[in-house]
């Protein structure tokens, strides 16, 4: 279940994420779009499980859009990225199930969220609604290296994207 979040609970705003006063819902200029988002991320990746494949695991249900990020072994190894609604819109609510050295920094209006995930082969991450956003894009990092393609894992089935960042449309 999501809830409103605080300016409390959001954990760090980075330079490129401005604070923001947040309020119930968005205003949005244009309807919701209609269609729905690929089959291909549906579902929870059969895959993740405490130090499964190094990499980060991106999917929606009917609670809206997860990520989670994991390794093996048990060794820190830094997640950054960036969700952007590419321009089609503002995120409606997101929470934020971190540890404490992770970093989560929403910015609803402005259709962004930036993360940092410290992981030790356990599960990170966290979970976000986009309303009515059409599209959005990801992007991510490793240690500080471009995430490969191969590493991001949509859906039940854990599929590859065919680059990164890309694109999660409605049909």
């Amino acid at each position: 279940m999501f809830k409103k979040i605080a300016a409390s609970v959001v954990l760090a705003v980075t330079a490129a994420l401005a604070p923001i006063a947040l309020s119930a819902t968005p205003a949005s200029a244009a309807p919701c779009p209609t269609g729905t988002w690929s089959s291909t991320a549906q579902g929870r990746p059969a895959t993740l499980a405490p130090g499964s494949a190094r990499g980060l695991y991106l999917w929606h249900d009917s609670d809206g859009w997860h990520v989670r990020v994991t390794h093996p072994g048990n060794n820190k190894v830094r997640f950054t990225g960036l969700i952007d609604s590419v321009g089609t819109g503002p995120f409606d609510f997101a929470t934020v199930a971190t540890e404490s050295n992770d970093i989560v920094a929403l910015n609803p209006f402005a259709g962004k969220i930036k993360f940092r995930m410290e992981n030790r082969g356990r599960i990170d991450g966290f979970d976000f609604k986009v309303g009515c956003v059409k599209r959005f894009s990801v992007s991510a990092q490793i240690d500080g290296a471009p995430i490969a393609n191969s590493q991001v894992f949509l859906g039940a089935g854990s599929a590859n994207p065919t680059s990164v960042p890309f694109v999660m449309e409605r049909s």
